[in-house]
């Protein structure tokens, strides 16, 4: 499938958004949970359970949102991979299998 260099760049762009504010939530939910397990939180169980399974969530949708980012970029031609300027062509993307 053929997508135009800035439709292109615009999903790659929003895919490196996503995997930095998933990076974020991660880091800050295992901050958390370490910082209240540090403080012996018996009183809050149900929150630290809550931040172990939005841990566990986050993990997931990182990894997706990794593996789509790989894929996007291993599609990509050569020159645009090492973000050198580019054309204003096309890109051959990775056939979704859709």
């Amino acid at each position: 499938m053929f997508w135009p260099v800035s439709e292109a760049i615009e999903d790659a762009m929003a895919l490196n958004k996503a995997r930095s504010l998933l990076s974020i939530l991660l880091a800050t939910c295992q901050q958390t949970l370490l910082a209240l397990d540090a403080v012996a939180n018996v009183l809050d169980t149900d929150m630290t359970e809550d931040l172990r399974g939005m841990i566990v969530r986050t993990e997931s949708e990182l990894e997706v949102v990794t593996e789509k980012l790989a894929a996007f970029r291993g599609g990509l031609p050569l020159h645009l991979r090492l973000a050198d300027g580019g054309d204003a062509g096309e890109l051959r993307l990775p056939d979704s299998g859709v």
